[in-house]
C-alpha cells in the first residue's frame, strides 16, 4: 500500500464518525425517556443536554454526502493535477457505482420486509421507522430508486435515492469544477439561493452543494490549499453558523404535504460547510488523522454503508418493543449496540462479497459495455476528457503548498 493510501485511511474513520453520529440520533429520536427532553427548552439537567446533543447525530448525513463527492473525486482530480488532465471513463464509473450501491441496498430492503415478518410472528409492534403504508408499488419504486410519493420500508433508504441521482450528476460537476472553479462555486452559491429563496425547492437542491463541496475537499487535499491551516477554527465557526441556522431549517415533503420541519433536516447550508472544513482539517493535523485512523474506526467505516442501511428498524425495534421503558442509558446503550451488530452481521452476509474481487470486478465488467452503449444511444460521451489549462482557472499547485499526490483509490469503500 502507498503513502498516499496510507494518509488516507483517515476517511474510513470519518465515514465511522458519521454512521455513528446517525445511530446516536435514532437512538434517542423514538426513545420514550428521550422524548419530553427534545421537546422541551433548555434546563440544566445532563439529561437534556445529552439528549440534545446527541440529537445533533442527524447531521451525520450531512458527513457522508461530503465524503461521498471527496472520495468519488480524488483519484481522478490527483491524475489531472499530475498530467495536466485525464480521460474520465462515464460506463466504468456508472458501473462501479451500481455493483457498489445496488446489490447491499436491494438486499437491505429484503431484509426489512424479513424483519416485519419476524415482528408480526411474535406479535411484536412494528418499528417505528418501517412504514406500514408500503404497497407493492412502493416496492417497485424503491428498486427504480424512485422516491416521490415513495413510502420507503425504512426511512434511512431516503439518502440513496438521493445519493444514486448524484451519481448521474457527478461526472458534469467534476468536468465543471476542472473546466471553470468559479462557475463551480457559483453553482454552489445558487443552489443554497435557488432552494431558499425560489419555487427550485427540492431535496436535490439543497444538499447537491455537500458533494460538490467534497470534490472541493478532494482538491484542496491534494494541493494542500492554504486555507486547510484555519480549517480547524473555520468548523467551530460554521458548527455555530448551523446551529443559528437550524430554526430555519426544513425538507420539502416526498408526499406533497408541508414541509418538514426540524434542527435534523439536511438543509442546512451551515452543517454542509462544517462538515467540509471538518474533513480538511482531519486531513491536515496529524495528531486528528491518527485518531480517525484507529483499527476500531476504521473497521466501522468500512461497514458504514452495512450499518447505515439496516440501522434504524434494529434501533426502533429495541426503543419501541423490546425496551420501550428502558431508562436512559440501557435504552441508549442497547439501542446502538443492536444496530452496530446487525450492521456488521449484514456487512459480511449482504456488502463484502459485492465489493472484493472476484464478483465484483465480473460484475463491472459485464456492466461497463452495456452502461456505454446506452450512454452512446443517448448521444452522451462515454468517456469525458478532463483537460486543463490556466486559462481556465485550475492552476498547479501555489509555491509552499503539496505536489500533486499519486492517484490511487482512496479507501476500500470508494
Amino acid at each position: 500500500m502507498g503513502p498516499a493510501q496510507e494518509r488516507l485511511k483517515y476517511l474510513d474513520g470519518m465515514r465511522a464518525l458519521a454512521v455513528l453520529a446517525v445511530i446516536v440520533w435514532h437512538a434517542v429520536a423514538h426513545a420514550r425517556w428521550a422524548a419530553s427532553w427534545l421537546s422541551e427548552p433548555m434546563r440544566l439537567d445532563p439529561t437534556w443536554f445529552f439528549a440534545t446533543l446527541v440529537a445533533k447525530g442527524a447531521h451525520g448525513v450531512d458527513l457522508f454526502f461530503v465524503l461521498s463527492g471527496f472520495c468519488l473525486s480524488y483519484p481522478v482530480l490527483a491524475r489531472v493535477r499530475r498530467d495536466g488532465g485525464t480521460a474520465f471513463d462515464v460506463g466504468g464509473f456508472f458501473a462501479k457505482r451500481i455493483v457498489r450501491i445496488v446489490p447491499p441496498f436491494y438486499l437491505a430492503i429484503l431484509f426489512t420486509y424479513a424483519l416485519v415478518a419476524v415482528v408480526g410472528h411474535f406479535g411484536l409492534a412494528l418499528p417505528s421507522s418501517i412504514s406500514e403504508k408500503t404497497g407493492p408499488l412502493d416496492f417497485l419504486k424503491m428498486l427504480l430508486f424512485f422516491d416521490r410519493g415513495t413510502y420507503l420500508t425504512n426511512v434511512s433508504f431516503w439518502t440513496l435515492f438521493v445519493e444514486f441521482r448524484w451519481y448521474l450528476f457527478f461526472p458534469l460537476a467534476l468536468a465543471l469544477y476542472v473546466r471553470n472553479p468559479r462557475a463551480f462555486v457559483t453553482l454552489m452559491v445558487a443552489c443554497v439561493v435557488a432552494y431558499n429563496f425560489t419555487t427550485l425547492r427540492t431535496i436535490d437542491v439543497a444538499v447537491l452543494p455537500a458533494f460538490m463541496l467534497g470534490i472541493v475537499a478532494a482538491d484542496w487535499h491534494i494541493v494542500g490549499h492554504r486555507l486547510e491551516r484555519y480549517a480547524v477554527i473555520l468548523t467551530a465557526v460554521f458548527f455555530d453558523v448551523a446551529l443559528l441556522l437550524e430554526p430555519f431549517a426544513a425538507m420539502p415533503s416526498r408526499y406533497g404535504e408541508g414541509d418538514e420541519a426540524g434542527f435534523f433536516q439536511q438543509t442546512n447550508p451551515g452543517w454542509q460547510l462544517a462538515s467540509f472544513f471538518l474533513i480538511v482539517a482531519v486531513g491536515r493535523t496529524p495528531a486528528l488523522k491518527r485518531i480517525f485512523e484507529a483499527a476500531p474506526l476504521r473497521a466501522t467505516g468500512v461497514a458504514a454503508y452495512s450499518i447505515y442501511l439496516v440501522h434504524q428498524p434494529l434501533v426502533n425495534l429495541w426503543t419501541d418493543s423490546i425496551a420501550p421503558a428502558a431508562g436512559p442509558l440501557q435504552g441508549f446503550c442497547g439501542s446502538v449496540v443492536i444496530g452496530l451488530a446487525g450492521g456488521f452481521l449484514f456487512y459480511f452476509v449482504g456488502e463484502r462479497p459485492f465489493v472484493t474481487d472476484p464478483l465484483r470486478a465480473r460484475l463491472v465488467r459485464g456492466l461497463r459495455e452495456p452502461l456505454a452503449r446506452a450512454l452512446a444511444l443517448c448521444g452522451l460521451p462515454i468517456r469525458l476528457a478532463l483537460g486543463v489549462s490556466r486559462a481556465q482557472g485550475f492552476v498547479p499547485a501555489m509555491e509552499g503548498e503539496r505536489p500533486a499526490l499519486e492517484p490511487v483509490a482512496v479507501t476500500s469503500r470508494s
